[in-house]
C-alpha cells in the first residue's frame, strides 16, 4: 500500500456527528475514552492548544485531579492521539505538544 494511502487510514471519517449514536460509539478512530479524552481536553481548553509534558501533567491534576499517571502514562498516552492525528509535537520544541484537530465527537 503507498504511504500516503496509510498515512490517510482512519482520517478520511469527517465528522460524524450526524450519525446515529450507536453507530457513532462503533468508530474508534474519532473516540478517545478516559485519561486520553482528558489529554485533549485540558489541551484544547485548559492550555489553549499547546502545553509542554509538565503543563498538561498540571492541567490533569487541577481540572480532573488525576494524580496517580506517571509522565510515561501520559507520554504513552499522547502517543496514541497523536496516531489519531489530533495533536502534534510542535516543530523545533522538545517535548511541547499541539492540537491540529478538533475531535469530531466530545465525550465530556
Amino acid at each position: 500500500m503507498p504511504e500516503k494511502q496509510i498515512e490517510n487510514l482512519g482520517k478520511r471519517l469527517g465528522n460524524i456527528a450526524e450519525l446515529p449514536e450507536f453507530l457513532r460509539s462503533q468508530i474508534r478512530e474519532g473516540n478517545l475514552e478516559g485519561i486520553e479524552d482528558q489529554i485533549f481536553n485540558v489541551l484544547n481548553e485548559d492550555l489553549e492548544g499547546q502545553a509542554t509534558l509538565s503543563e498538561i501533567l498540571v492541567a490533569l491534576y487541577r481540572r480532573y485531579g488525576v494524580a496517580d499517571k506517571t509522565r510515561d502514562d501520559i507520554t504513552k498516552s499522547i502517543y496514541k492521539i497523536m496516531r489519531r492525528g489530533l495533536i502534534q509535537k510542535t516543530e523545533n520544541r522538545k517535548g511541547v505538544y499541539e492540537v491540529v484537530c478538533e475531535k469530531d465527537v466530545k465525550t465530556d
